[in-house]
């Protein structure tokens, strides 16, 4: 089990965790926003298969009716990145939790 904790600027497209694709072949992540208007969470289940990545987010939770972060996974080489995207600048805290390869 990881913890982590990323500052975001509004508009950026950012890396808030990562792992080795090489290490783990699934993780799961709860992510908590928050700015100074509001507050929201989500959980994403990420797999891999050493070259395509599969993800689903779900159990999205927002003070704000539209939400205000945009989360997306990519792999590139051995590494699997989550970023977000926000609205307005925000802290974005988790926890992740990888399944060995």
């Amino acid at each position: 089990i990881q913890t982590f904790e990323k500052s975001i600027l509004a508009n950026q497209n950012t890396t808030v965790w990562s792992f080795n694709a090489n290490t783990y072949q699934a993780a799961r992540l709860t992510l908590v926003g928050s700015t100074s208007t509001g507050i929201e969470s989500s959980e994403i289940n990420i797999v891999h298969d050493g070259t395509n990545i599969y993800h689903s987010e779900y159990a999205v939770v927002s003070s704000n009716t539209n939400g205000f972060m945009i989360n997306t996974v990519t792999l590139t080489g051995s590494t699997v990145e989550v970023k977000t995207t926000v609205t307005s600048n925000c802290t974005v805290k988790g926890t992740a939790i990888m399944v060995l390869v």
